[in-house]
């Protein structure tokens, strides 16, 4: 079937040469000026909506259908298969980060220093994208992916936006049409405008706007708590490309890690969220809801692994590369095939041989931190039920019990309660949970 599958596409690309030697502008009703088409690179080969044949059954269907008989080029296709071959050049695929920094020194500095003659600035990409995160691959640039920069000049610089439209014109027509083969004009997101992405702002409306708070500044609990990580991660990842005037530098040191006790307020509330459902995996795989156990067994691998992120000091990033992330970490090797085992599982008692041995080393690496009194790291029977769990409610307390914040009770962080990708992307929507998170919202804290 393979060798049929190979044969019919090798005669397609054979009809499709003897198009062009035949003069394939003939079957759209052009003349053939006899001029010479430009050769251009091997590339694969792609398929478009936007080159898909005429019906047959219509007018200028038959007759192209009536020429190419003619011509000798016609092959009779499927009628599910009726979209034409083209080649396009396909660029190599340079990282985001890297195509940025390239960019930034090869084309943009030189035409910034000519719109914004002796102004500090600095420049860099980092903010939303899998790009910045470091997980973009040649799959990403199918759309909102390209060279891209953001500047920055000091908080005392005009950026009004009539003052960012003259720059960004400015900027534009100096642009090149590409860059490295790469469109340098392109829809950030989808809907968006498509225009070049080089964006001029300062230190504080950046922060403001995406985290709702500089860094530079006064720092509160709440602003740590009502900030996603996946956007505080977005923060201090991707690059710096300059920055002499280290307008940069500040803000995105003061935002490498959480204050020592928004980190264990943290930890308890996560620890909490293992408590929680330690002993559902066998108790609902029991009364034989082997479904309603995996589901149990995958909300606990989520949050172990987001536990770890915590352990090891590192922002959880979004569920897309919530797995990848993880697979950088110290405990990665050791708790992935745990992981893995657990989620194969087919029935309760499987699930549990594997989390057990995850959630003891989970136990180990959070006593190694010695942030809060040491627990017994094993597992234990659930009452009277033959469950194992390791009681993470000790571990809870122990945090609990070293933090001030432990008044706010076990919410926890804007991640730890809230799931909506709505909320936890977008910055204004977040904010909105301040008053809840700082117990100010009228409605009285849970108390440990």
């Amino acid at each position: 079937m393979h060798d049929s599958e190979d044969r019919d596409a090798s005669q397609e690309e054979g009809s499709g040469e003897e198009d062009q030697q035949q003069g394939r502008g003939h079957d759209h009703g052009e003349e053939d000026h006899g001029e010479k088409e430009e050769e251009v690179a091997p590339a694969r080969t792609l398929r478009s909506a936007t080159h898909m044949a005429a019906p047959r059954n219509s007018r200028s269907g038959r007759r192209a259908h009536a020429r190419r008989s003619r011509a000798g080029g016609f092959r009779r296709r499927p009628r599910d298969r009726r979209w034409l071959r083209y080649s396009v050049p396909v660029p190599k695929f340079i990282p985001g980060v890297e195509l940025s920094r390239r960019y930034w020194h090869d084309v943009v500095r030189p035409i910034v220093d000519a719109v914004l003659p002796r102004t500090p600035r600095a420049a860099a990409l980092f903010g939303p994208g899998s790009d910045v995160l470091g997980f973009d691959t040649a799959r990403s640039t199918d759309h909102g992916w390209g060279p891209r920069v953001i500047v920055f000049v000091d908080d005392d610089t005009d950026v009004s936006e009539e003052r960012q439209r003259g720059l960004a014109a400015a900027i534009d027509e100096r642009l090149p049409e590409t860059f490295a083969g790469f469109s340098t004009r392109f829809a950030a997101q989808t809907g968006a405008h498509v225009r070049h992405q080089v964006s001029l702002t300062t230190v504080g409306a950046w922060f403001t706007a995406v985290l709702g708070f500089d860094p530079r500044g006064e720092v509160t609990a709440t602003d740590w708590l009502a900030t996603p990580s996946q956007l505080l991660r977005s923060s201090v990842a991707g690059a710096v490309f300059e920055d002499d005037a280290r307008l940069l530098t500040q803000a995105r040191d003061r935002l490498r890690w959480y204050p020592h006790d928004v980190w264990l307020y943290l930890l308890a509330c996560q620890w909490r969220r293992v408590d929680q459902e330690e002993p559902f995996v066998g108790r609902t795989g029991e009364v034989g809801d082997e479904l309603g156990s995996a589901v149990v067994a995958a909300r606990l691998v989520r949050n172990l692994m987001r536990l770890c992120f915590l352990i090891e000091r590192q922002y959880a990033p979004y569920t897309k590369w919530l797995g990848t992330a993880f697979s950088h970490l110290q405990c990665a090797p050791v708790l992935t095939p745990l992981f893995r085992s657990a989620l194969d599982a087919s029935d309760w008692d499987q699930r549990e041989a594997a989390l057990v041995p995850a959630i003891e080393e989970v136990a180990r690496a959070f006593n190694d931190l010695e942030v809060a009194e040491a627990q017994d790291p094993t597992v234990r029977y659930f009452f009277d039920r033959p469950f194992l769990v390791l009681d993470s409610a000790r571990f809870v307390e122990a945090c609990m019990a070293k933090t001030p914040l432990a008044q706010l009770g076990y919410a926890g962080g804007i991640d730890q309660f809230v799931d909506s990708t709505d909320v936890l992307s977008r910055p204004p929507m977040a904010q909105r949970l301040r008053n809840f998170i700082a117990g100010t919202d009228g409605a009285p804290a849970s108390s440990p």
